[in-house]
């Protein structure tokens, strides 16, 4: 397998998500630890033009009309989960269940099919509720500029071990738990939850 070296000045994250279908768990080792502190998820996504592998698949039987059906866009995707990944509200991941997994779009990949990547954040779909992951200022703007948080005494601010978080949020790694947002550039919002993560 090849590995897709960056440079020494690696740039800044930019955090990627991937929602659709846990289809498969299975133990991993490697990386340094014990067996069974690792996981590899298979995820199915449905109908996303943009995923990046996606093949045709032809339904089993043929229209009454004998004309051939449309083939059906699939794409797999395949997340590594560790000690080190955040599970928002710490959900317990089986299999059928829906979720978003978050990845490091600058971070060294493996040069594989399905594509493989290292999960940085796990959160189920919840109906009316978003997720994102990404690094915000000192006026809590995402880098992207695709958030704004407006914070108020309602917001739950947590690190990733579920304790309060007190110090500062700009400059940070944040995973964003929110609802409706407005709709001026950026969109602002009051989030449910802030996970800070504190590795860097």
């Amino acid at each position: 397998m090849n590995e897709i070296s960056l440079p020494n000045n690696r740039q800044s994250a930019v955090y990627i998500p991937v929602s659709g279908m846990i289809t498969e768990i299975e133990p991993l080792e490697g990386y340094g630890q014990p067996a069974g502190c690792y996981q590899m998820l298979t995820i199915r996504i449905n109908g996303n033009d943009n995923a990046e592998s996606t093949w045709d698949t032809m339904p089993e039987e043929e229209p009454e009309d004998g004309m051939p059906a449309a083939p059906l866009r699939e794409s797999v995707v395949r997340m590594v989960i560790g000690p080190d990944t955040c599970f928002v509200n710490n959900v317990r991941l089986y299999e059928g269940m829906m979720i978003t997994g978050f990845y490091d779009g600058n971070a060294p990949t493996v040069l594989i099919y399905p594509p493989q990547y290292r999960a940085v954040a796990i959160a189920e779909q919840v109906p009316g509720q978003n997720v994102m992951v990404g690094r915000f200022n000192g006026s809590l703007t995402a880098e992207d500029r695709s958030l704004k948080l407006n914070l108020d005494e309602s917001v739950d601010i947590i690190s990733e071990n579920d304790q309060n978080f007190y110090g500062s949020l700009a400059g940070r790694t944040l995973v964003v738990v929110y609802g409706p947002t407005t709709r001026s550039i950026p969109p602002q919002t009051t989030p449910y939850q802030i996970i800070v993560l504190c590795r860097g």
